[in-house]
């Protein structure tokens, strides 16, 4: 074309967008369930990351392939909008690319095929609605199996089973009533942490955490019904533009000279003093003189904290940001039961802020060898968080997880599809098979036959829910043993995926 550029056509381009789409697919399918595999992402300067969360690593990873960019893209619009469904949706979406171009060379044409996948979709959607069942923040056992569920596929058993009651806890400790309901709000939850301990040491608090300490060692660590200023400006003395020279013409004008420099900084000072001040958290720094007069009248100052810091500690005790200490009034202050500076590992301090006011908002703070592992279980429980919290506000429902929902719907549509007329059948069909291999994949991961697991769930679904257990790759009752997803990531993962493989098929060029 004389352009540099590759031209596809027909048959080509459509054998090469799904070559992308089943590379993609295989890379992320390793990841998929609770004993999926860990990536390592190595940088050019050095520095790595080890995860199971693919969504991340597509982040840092340059995708050539305009099919791979699209898959990817869609993955991460679902875990946008519901938390969780990055793997699924790409999994699933490559399979309905792989099985229509299979019907392709049969002789049906994409439009059809297109067609039929859509009517499955919506066939799908409604089977989960069927099979699902109701849940309010009433029914804790019922969150805690859901948060379990989501916390095995991205952290080990043993940590899922000590964190999924807590972040259950901290988030219905955000809930005010609404309508006939409550409403939670996960902003209200922050999740903080840093190395140093295990995991296992990871605590709730009622209040906010904030890693800092007092700027002086001879200020108070505890401090009991505190009263708050958060000032963004900082507590420092502008120093001229030109050199200055101060001449004392007799030896008594030089304590007259301190006597006017202390003063000076009792004025400064004077705003915070006078209206009762115990903890000051600003946003900038401050002078030496004035931290060690701040210590001497045993007021907190902590400096340099961050506007996302001093936002939800001014929602949590009450308190109203001001620029200086001149806008700084009773009504402007903050209270909390307790401020209290404590060492959690050495040479870690952290400042809680306990018995606030505002008692919806909480913390978690996550502890772990290495900043690595914190970090990732921080993003783990973030989007678990963001799931729950849809779950929750939405009124929605969950479905019997470890691939039964997906056996049960397919059997649906199997069913379903020889009561079509024309090729439309043949799609669905496909659909059908394609929604299997979800579980199929769980179980490879799992190290268990995938055919010989298929084949024992088709069966034993006819009477009931039966899914894989994907940490023991043994079959049970999912609503026995606590495997329960949230319909809503189903229901938005088969959508998306269907949309996505609608759109792949049609291309021709």
């Amino acid at each position: 074309m004389g352009l540099g550029f590759t031209e596809y056509r027909e048959s080509d381009a459509l054998r090469e967008n799904c070559t992308a789409a089943k590379l993609v697919a295989d890379m992320v399918s390793t990841s998929f369930g609770p004993a999926g595999m860990y990536k390592i992402l190595l940088r050019d300067d050095g520095d790595f990351n080890v995860t199971k969360n693919v969504e991340m690593l597509s982040k840092d990873v340059a995708s050539v392939h305009p099919v791979v960019r699209l898959l990817v893209e869609t993955g991460k619009s679902v875990k946008s909008s519901t938390g969780d469904g990055f793997i699924s949706t790409i999994i699933l979406a490559g399979q309905l690319i792989g099985r229509a171009w299979k019907l392709i060379q049969d002789g049906i044409h994409p439009e059809v095929i297109s067609r039929g996948y859509h009517i499955a979709s919506r066939m799908a959607s409604q089977t989960i609605s069927r099979y699902s069942i109701a849940i309010s923040h009433r029914d804790r056992h019922v969150l805690d199996a859901v948060v379990k569920t989501f916390l095995n596929t991205k952290l080990s058993h043993s940590l899922s089973d000590k964190l999924a009651p807590m972040l259950v806890e901290a988030l219905l400790g955000t809930a005010q009533n609404f309508g006939d309901g409550v409403r939670v709000d996960g902003e209200l939850v922050v999740i903080e942490g840093r190395r140093g301990g295990s995991l296992s040491d990871t605590e709730l608090i009622d209040g906010v955490v904030l890693h800092k300490r007092g700027v002086d060692r001879l200020m108070p660590r505890r401090i009991e019904n505190a009263r708050i200023a958060l000032v963004y400006g900082g507590f420092s003395i502008e120093r001229p533009d030109m050199f200055t020279k101060v001449v004392l013409s007799k030896t008594f004008g030089i304590s007259d000279f301190y006597r006017a420099r202390q003063e000076f900084f009792d004025d400064v000072v004077e705003p915070i003093l006078k209206l009762g001040v115990n903890v000051v958290i600003c946003g900038e720094n401050i002078d030496e003189m004035l931290r060690r007069l701040l210590a001497r009248h045993n007021v907190l100052f902590v400096r340099n904290v961050s506007k996302e810091n001093m936002k939800v500690i001014a929602n949590a005790v009450g308190a109203v940001q001001v620029l200086n200490l001149r806008e700084l009034s009773e009504e402007k202050l903050g209270r909390c039961k307790l401020v209290e500076e404590r060492i959690l590992a050495a040479l870690d301090r952290w400042i809680f802020f306990e018995g606030c006011p505002n008692e919806r908002v909480k913390s978690i703070l996550v502890r772990g060898p290495t900043d690595k592992v914190v970090e990732e279980v921080k993003r783990v429980l973030r989007d678990c968080l963001k799931t729950v919290e849809v779950l929750l506000n939405s009124k929605a429902a969950a479905v019997p997880g470890g691939g039964a929902i997906e056996i049960r719907t397919a059997e649906t549509l199997r069913n379903w599809a020889y009561s079509l007329e024309g090729k439309e059948q043949y799609a669905v069909l496909a659909f059908a098979e394609a929604l299997e291999q979800l579980p199929a994949q769980l179980a490879k991961n799992v190290g268990v036959d995938h055919l010989d697991v298929l084949a024992e769930l088709r069966r034993m679904n006819l009477d009931g829910f039966f899914g894989l257990d994907g940490l023991r790759g043994v079959i049970v009752n999912p609503f026995d043993s606590g495997i329960l997803d949230p319909a809503f990531v189903k229901k938005e993962c088969i959508a998306a995926a269907t949309e996505i493989a609608s759109m792949v098929i049609r291309v021709d060029h």
